[in-house]
């Protein structure tokens, strides 16, 4: 509840300045950031609510499947307290409250690193146990790691790279890669069609503000459509897979 009313806070603050922006910050990022925070609210009520389930050995899959989804929580609040305190643009609320430069300065480096660990192994533990979840939360886990690696992107660019330079166009090319590679992976490995629909938001939000999010918008066209094609010759390829068993 708290990383949700958070992360409500951080959307409609921004709202009266046209969104969230900054390098590789696709537009109506705020908005992803909130609709996943709503979900992980709402599956951690229905995992608590929810009957255990115990194997003859006594153990119980239920509780573990739990602990990684609050560990899921409290990462994700971490996260959106430390993007409480970066620059305005990035999602910051500290213009007018006196923090630090030195720590504002610092905070999109916590959120990536925050978010690093969260994507590499809370989430992804999460996504691994994804079907002892209710059968409608299975999207859930994959949606979240879609959210995860939008932001730690755009927190990794603003931390590290110049905007403009070699280094930060590296960095634009590598991340894009990145989207298309993860997202024929999770459809490869679970088709995590609410993973590759958060890439999908990625590319367009990207494409609508190229002005400020420094990205050619050839780029995320170019990903999009590279991904849209390996996702169609993989079901091709599964169903003539099929024809031939």
């Amino acid at each position: 509840l708290g990383s949700t009313l958070g992360y409500l806070l951080i959307a409609y603050s921004h709202l009266s300045r046209g969104g969230l922006s900054g390098p590789l910050c696709p537009r109506g990022i705020e908005f992803l950031l909130f609709v996943d925070a709503v979900f992980a609210c709402v599956l951690l009520a229905s995992l608590l609510f929810r009957d255990s389930r115990k194997h003859s050995d006594g153990r119980d899959d239920s509780d573990v499947t739990k602990k990684w989804a609050f560990q899921c929580e409290y990462l994700r609040l971490l996260r959106m307290a430390a993007t409480l305190l970066t620059p305005c643009a990035l999602g910051g609320a500290t213009a007018d409250a006196g923090v630090p430069d030195a720590l504002v300065k610092a905070a999109p480096g916590v959120v990536a690193l925050v978010g690093l660990y969260d994507l590499a192994v809370a989430h992804e533990a999460l996504w691994q146990r994804r079907n002892m979840l209710p059968a409608y939360w299975h999207f859930s886990p994959a949606l979240g790691k879609g959210v995860l690696v939008l932001d730690v992107n755009r927190m990794i660019g603003f931390y590290l790279f110049s905007e403009g330079s070699w280094w930060w166009l590296a960095w634009v090319a590598f991340a894009l890669s990145s989207y298309v590679f993860s997202t024929w992976l999770m459809m490869n490995k679970g088709r995590s069609f609410a993973y590759y629909l958060v890439m999908l938001a990625g590319y367009m939000g990207l494409l609508l503000d190229g002005a400020t999010s420094g990205v050619p918008p050839e780029l995320p066209g170019a990903a999009g459509m590279l991904s849209g094609a390996l996702i169609v010759c993989q079901a091709l390829k599964k169903e003539d897979t099929k024809k031939g068993e």
